[in-house]
């Protein structure tokens, strides 16, 4: 692929600074916006970890659901993935970013309550409903926050932008569902209680910095 960078803005020689993935950290974490987003991020994704780590053995424990029920609770996600990605967020974007973020964080928090919901009740119906909701609902925001983190930096910071992000995602999968499974030890539901939470902490920290995004975007 060509590069798509002009030419003045292009690195043109390396150090043995440039080498380390810390200084990369330390540089873009300096940034004010995309620290924030980071931040937003932090908070949805852990919430998300929690959920996806853990609903496969929620289902088995609290439901008794076998392979089956959950290998087509699987196959609902993928299709509402792909529904939400490729056909409902095209059509949504005459609505501003900020309303797609916002409506993608009240379907998953919505969702994720329905679950809690669905194990207080012993509603195995219920979860159908919650499942569409927290995928529907991921499926608005991550394409969108992507877009948000990559104008938080000038376009000669991208690759370090992407690599930060990258390396934070990891650490998120390494400790995200080792902490959920501690949790889940001590109660089931308070997985997706403390999930819900969190992207209610998103949605907040979302709707107070809104506008140093959209003036980051415009800049």
């Amino acid at each position: 692929m060509p590069e798509t960078l002009i030419e003045d803005k292009r690195k043109k020689n390396l150090s043995v600074n440039d080498l380390n993935p810390f200084s990369h950290f330390k540089d873009i974490f300096s940034l004010k916006e995309a620290r924030k987003v980071f931040i937003l991020g932090a908070f949805f994704f852990i919430a998300l970890l929690f959920y996806q780590s853990n609903i496969s053995v929620y289902l088995k424990d609290v439901f008794a659901w076998g392979p089956t029920q959950i290998g087509v609770l699987f196959a609902l996600i993928g299709l509402c993935d792909i529904i939400s990605r490729a056909i409902l967020l095209p059509k949504l974007l005459i609505f501003s970013e900020k309303k797609i973020i916002s409506g993608g964080l009240i379907l998953m928090i919505t969702g994720l309550a329905s679950i809690v919901l669905s194990g207080y009740l012993g509603m195995a119906s219920l979860l159908w409903l919650s499942i569409v909701l927290i995928t529907v609902g991921e499926g608005l925001y991550d394409p969108s926050y992507n877009n948000m983190l990559s104008q938080s930096v000038s376009e000669n910071k991208q690759g370090k932008l992407q690599g930060v992000n990258q390396g934070l995602h990891s650490s998120y999968e390494i400790f995200g569902p080792f902490a959920a499974g501690l949790i889940y030890l001590y109660n089931p539901l308070a997985i997706y209680i403390i999930s819900a939470l969190l992207m209610m902490t998103t949605l907040l920290c979302f709707f107070k910095n809104a506008r140093n995004f959209e003036l980051a975007r415009s800049e």
